[in-house]
Order: structure tokens, then sequence, then C-alpha cells
């Protein structure tokens, strides 16, 4: 190569393949859907959050398309930074075109598969364990490919086509319909996974879908439980095309039919909306509900929230519950005669305690378990009252609500809330201060964090390692409010 030096990147071999086998040749269906061209290297699409956090039993697949080869490694995708940490999915330089396992800073496992060009593939990886990945096309296994060591835990960055390096490991083609799972998919699965409105972006444990539905602009924006962190933003330019089908060989790709090119200045993301939003469920309004538990431990717990009562009425208003509360788990409630702040153990008993919620004002309460017999109530950080069970809960199951126990309404809470917190720890005074001023959902033991930091629409998420549990049903109405302290 000739010319001023260039910063490219071509990565050492150190994994080893496993298997290898002959791929199927797919065809992307017919459809309403769009692809995001990058032919000649022109772009790639990113965002400053991971895809998934996790390490393993992870699924990514994608419809891909190359155009042309490159005589540098290019990147499909990687989740995390790519000179640090992460994993990722390159394909090798020509001639061999080996896509390739990539853990950074230089780890790379090639298959024996080429990937093909000049025809629609969908390709997609399967994380059976922290070092070996599965290879499919479209549902066929065509190689496994084995690391020499874990990965790290990926920072937050996800980039898709590109690295971020510049155009020399940018992935030389075009993409459609990329899913990221936290869970092993199998083969049946990932053909559904292929077909064109079979995934809707509300899956539980579909940690990212970009269904490239926009067909115009410069942002791709995401579908599923990691929407709330933003789209994903230009670097360069791409193209839109529709899809129109594919020849009946299999292999010529789209019909042509392309838009002008996106600017080749990247998008700005809008500002991160406020954690100061609380849901609100007036005259016991509705309740949210999650088809998983936050956390199966039955001590040794802690659980918190921002709480403004309304009224004290009868009967009992149900704050938070973990678990099924006809049947196991535990949770807060609010006394219906009395206002007194209640530990409830689904399908055991409800017991109060000596604290009364106050009416009119927030109060960020906490029920910390330190064995199974023993709770303490915080308002604020100061402790209030310590109440001594003589059962212990049923391990908790399938279900985590707010504002409700998914039986008769007249049980919903009637008030406002925000910032719910699960820990699986015992929290003490000063930590929950500091609990109080908002989460990340990524600290050590937290089970499950809720910020309400939507502020719009009815689509309500959990933050950090948790948001892979997707958005929450809702059970009637709510309406968004600011919280303040005032």
């Amino acid at each position: 190569m000739s010319g001023p030096a260039v910063a490219t990147t071509s990565f050492a071999t150190t994994g080893t393949t496993v298997t290898s086998e002959s791929p199927t040749t797919g065809s992307p269906p017919l459809g309403e859907e769009y692809v995001a061209d990058f032919s000649r290297a022109s772009g790639y699409l990113y965002r400053d959050a991971t895809a998934t956090d996790r390490l393993t039993d992870v699924t990514v697949s994608a419809w891909l398309y190359m155009a042309g080869s490159r005589y540098s490694d290019s990147f499909i995708f990687h989740n995390g930074r790519w000179t640090t940490d992460g994993f990722g999915v390159l394909v090798r330089s020509a001639p061999t075109n080996r896509v390739a396992m990539f853990y950074p800073p230089s780890t790379v496992a090639p298959s024996g598969y080429s990937m093909p060009q000049g025809r629609w593939v969908y390709l997609s990886v399967v994380s059976t364990s922290q070092d070996v990945w599965r290879l499919y096309d479209l549902g066929t296994e065509v190689a496994v490919m084995q690391m020499p060591s874990s990965p790290r835990a990926p920072s937050p960055k996800f980039s898709v086509l590109g690295n971020g390096q510049g155009m020399f490991n940018n992935f030389d083609g075009k993409v459609a319909h990329l899913t990221v799972w936290d869970k092993q998919r199998t083969a049946d699965e990932l053909v559904q996974d292929s077909e064109f409105g079979w995934v809707t972006g509300r899956e539980h444990r579909l940690s990212l879908f970009l269904p490239f539905t926009e067909g115009s602009g410069t942002i791709v924006n995401p579908e599923g439980s990691r929407a709330y962190l933003g789209p994903m933003l230009t670097a360069g330019t791409f193209k839109w095309e529709p899809w129109f089908g594919v020849g009946t060989s299999g292999t010529s790709g789209l019909l042509p039919a392309t838009t002008s090119p996106a600017t080749t200045s990247p998008a700005t993301t809008s500002a991160a909306p406020p954690e100061y939003f609380a849901v609100d469920f007036i005259g016991r309004t509705g309740q949210l509900f999650l088809l998983a538990a936050a956390t199966t431990r039955t001590t040794q717990v802690s659980m918190s929230c921002w709480l403004y009562l309304y009224a004290v009425a009868y009967p009992d208003q149900n704050v938070i519950h973990n678990g099924r509360p006809t049947a196991d788990g535990y949770g807060i409630a609010v006394m219906g005669s009395t206002a007194a702040l209640s530990i409830s153990y689904g399908g055991v008993s409800l017991y109060p305690t000596s604290y009364v919620v106050p009416t009119g004002r927030w109060v960020y309460v906490s029920a910390v378990s330190s064995t199974s017999s023993s709770w303490s109530v915080y308002e604020n950080g100061v402790l209030q009252a310590t109440r001594s069970v003589s059962v212990s809960p049923r391990t908790p199951q399938q279900r985590f609500y707010v504002a409700g126990n998914g039986m008769n309404p007249i049980n919903n809470f009637n008030g406002m809330l925000d910032m719910v917190a699960v820990w699986d720890s015992v929290r003490t005074s000063s930590q929950l201060v500091a609990d109080s001023n908002g989460l990340t959902g990524y600290e050590p033991g937290v089970a499950l964090y809720v910020p309400f930091s939507e502020g719009a629409g009815v689509d309500i998420r959990p933050a950090g390692q948790k948001a892979y549990y997707g958005v929450f049903n809702v059970t009637g109405t709510f309406r968004w409010a600011e919280r303040s302290l005032e």
C-alpha cells in the first residue's frame, strides 16, 4: 500500500477452530423493512451503551450482505470498547474472509466459515460459555470458535459494521434485522428470528433489537429493553434500501433502490431524561408487573422506593411485591386502616410495623431483612421500626409488582412512586441515604432498579443489569408526574 501511513488493524490469530461445515444459503423474506447500506465501508453505527452486559449465554444475529472483501479485518459488531474489553465478531482480511470471534486487545478465533460475497446470509453467534461460541448460517451450525480466555466485562459502547478505528476496519456491505439476546437461541429459534415480523422487541431476554424500519435519516432506533439508552448514531455515511426480495438463486442480493446518502456528520443524542419523574397512580388507577422476580433470595435483601401517599384508605395498598402476592415472595404494603408500613409475605400474611407512612409528602422508605424472620424499616435512611416474623417467606417466583398485587384493583396503591430498588444485600443507613439520590442499576448487589426516568409513554423499563427483563406490563392506567421534595 502506498501513500501516507494509516491506522489499520489486523489481529494475530490465537484461537482455534473446532468444527466447520458448509453454510446454508438463505434469502431474506419480502417485507416492509429497510436495509442500512454501508457499501465501500462508508461508515458504521454506534452508541455509548452496551447491547448486553452478559459474557455468556448471549446470541447475536443479523441479516448481512458483504459487497466486497477487505485487506484489513472488518467488524460486524463489537459489544464494549474494541481496544480494551467486551467481545465482537469480525471478518478476517482477504483472501480468506473467515468469520472470527474477537476479544480485546488482540485475541481472535477464526472459524472455518468464509463470509460469502454478493448474497444475503442470516448470521448468528451463540455463546455457550465465556470461551466457546457457535456460528450459525440461517439456523444451521457451521462452526465452533474456541477462545483461549474469557472476555473482559464490556464498557458502555456498542458498534455495528465498524469499531471506531476508521474506515479501514469498517464492513463493506449491508445490514438488517439485528438482534441481541441474553440467552442461547436454539437452531429453530434462529430460523424464526430471521423472519421479518417474528421479533417484536418485547420478548423476554431480548436485550437489543434494531429493526431498521426508519427508511430515512441518520439515526437507527432500537426497540426492546434497551431502547431507553438511546439510538444508534452514524459515523460516516450510509444509504437506506427497502427490501425488494432477492433473485430466485438467492445470490443476487437486493434489487437496487436507494435513497440519498446520510450526512457525514455524526448525529448527536438528546440529553438523558432526568430522574425526577415519578409514576402517579392517583385513585388506584393501575399497576405494573414483570414476568420475573427481582431476586429469589428470602433473606439479606433490601427494598426501597420514593413514595408519596395521597390518603389513608381501606383496604390495604400494595407498594411493591417480589414474587406472586397470592403464593410466594415478599413486599411492602400500606395498611388500609392505619397507614402502617407493612411487610407482606405472599400466600402467608401481612405484618404491620409501628411506622406510619405520612400523607401528602415524599419519603424514601426502605425495608431491610437481615434474617428471614426480622425486618427493619427506614424513612430517608433513619431507622423507624423493626418487625419480627415467626415464619420465613416462600421463595419468590415469576413476578414483580409495582403499585398492585395482580388481583383486585382495590388493593392498588393510591399515590406516586419513584426509584424502586431491590438489593441482594443488607443496606446500611448511610447506604440508603446515598441510594435515595439515584442508582445506575449496575452497582454490585443490585437485583432490580426501576428509575422511572422515561417521563412519557407507557413503556417503563428496569435500568442496568436487569434491563433485559424488558418493559413492565401495565394493568389499568397511570400518569407521569415530576417528583419534588419541597
